[in-house]
């Protein structure tokens, strides 16, 4: 590791605690000042505009990396799309300052959402530390305009939501000097993006959305299939977890700017997928099997421990997705085995008690991870 990369993985560590720290902020002193409902409502709505602003980018965070390979020439010429999104997100404000309502603002969430995905995958290849900070500053920033507004209702709330993303990806935008007028012939290079995302983009969008399905299947399949209600221990310990895998995730988003710049190998991409598993790892085992001499409400620390050896293996996969995406491979093979991740879970739900669904799942990924980086550790690249 050099000292220049050593300086990036702090820089981007540091705005990932500060968003970790707002959030805890938000869930703590935010939250109890609402009326009933209004979070509920809030989630569900920052959910479903995520998932439509996912659709809509057709894999732009992580196509447009490879499109730009590092090049800001290139990065100047795809600036047309932002500036696009731009105008819709200020369009759906404009309607809900006239009109009100939950649809307009809904849909200026979604617009300042597909803004951050474009505007991050533009910049992503050459500026990582730009895209950590569209990343992870809107948390904050938005936690702080909600304490200034005591209790918002549900729109103001989303309000709050657009208004905080659409400041940073401005102003970040503006800094990176994406923001001037495009010429024509940037305009048509765009609109071939643009097709060109149509054709091919939604094999990264479905991965980003089965992303979000891993991660919460355990969650999710006992409700939509069976109709039971896991326990709140197992969904704060994949909570709780998944805030950890995000600090690990800086080195993944790291090395994905590196490889679609050309550096690296697959070599180098395996050595950093198992630093990354073991590192995590090691920290899962502390917690299932090393005392730990207080309780939390809600905390079941050997649960926790198991979810974070699930998400172990998650980050080694996410870091391999990462470079094989940067070298054009394996793209319908990494959705198929995104989709086995979940039919594990689905298996493990249907046959196994709840109090084993995060054990089962974790050992099984675990095992089918490490035994994928031996293989790939004996090629050569």
């Amino acid at each position: 590791m050099t000292p220049r990369s050593l300086v990036g993985y702090l820089h981007g560590a540091f705005w990932k605690v500060l968003a970790l720290l707002a959030k805890a902020a938000f869930v703590f002193l935010i939250i109890p000042r609402l009326a009933d409902g209004v979070f509920g409502g809030y989630s569900l709505v920052a959910t479903v505009t995520m998932l439509v602003a996912i659709m809509l980018s057709l894999g732009a965070l992580d196509a447009l990396p490879i499109v730009a390979r590092g090049r800001k020439a290139v990065e100047q010429s795809l600036a047309p799309l932002f500036h696009l999104v731009l105008i819709v997100a200020g369009l759906c404000l404009a309607a809900y300052a006239i009109v009100g309502g939950v649809a307009p603002i809904a849909a200026a969430v979604a617009a300042a959402n597909l803004s951050y995905l474009i505007l991050s995958g533009i910049l992503r290849s050459s500026r990582p530390h730009y895209y950590e900070l569209l990343t992870n500053l809107p948390t904050p920033l938005f936690v702080g305009l909600c304490a200034v507004l005591r209790s918002p209702d549900l729109e103001r709330l989303l309000l709050l939501f657009a208004m905080a993303n659409l400041v940073v990806v401005v102003g970040i935008g503006a800094w990176s000097g994406l923001l001037s007028s495009s010429s024509r012939r940037q305009r048509t290079y765009s609109a071939a993006i643009a097709r060109r995302l149509l054709k091919t983009g939604n094999i990264k969008s479905l991965s980003t959305i089965l992303l979000l399905v891993d991660f919460r299947a355990l969650i999710l399949v006992p409700g939509v299939l069976f109709a039971t209600v896991p326990a709140d221990t197992l969904a704060m310990a994949l909570t709780l977890a998944e805030a950890v895998w995000q600090l690990g995730m800086v080195v993944a988003n790291r090395s994905y700017s590196r490889y679609c710049a050309g550096i690296g190998t697959l070599a180098d991409s395996v050595r950093t997928a198992s630093v990354l598993l073991a590192g995590f790892a090691l920290l899962g085992c502390a917690f299932i099997w090393l005392p730990i001499p207080f309780t939390i409400r809600g905390f079941d620390w050997p649960l926790i421990g198991w979810a974070l050896l699930f998400f172990a293996a998650m980050i080694a996969l996410l870091e391999l997705r990462y470079f094989f995406w940067s070298r054009g491979q394996y793209d319908y093979q990494i959705i198929l085995a995104q989709v086995g991740i979940v039919a594990v879970q689905v298996f493990v739900v249907a046959l196994l008690p709840e109090h084993v669904w995060l054990p089962a799942s974790a050992i099984m990924l675990l095992t089918a991870t490490i035994s994928l980086l031996a293989i790939l550790s004996r090629r050569r690249k």
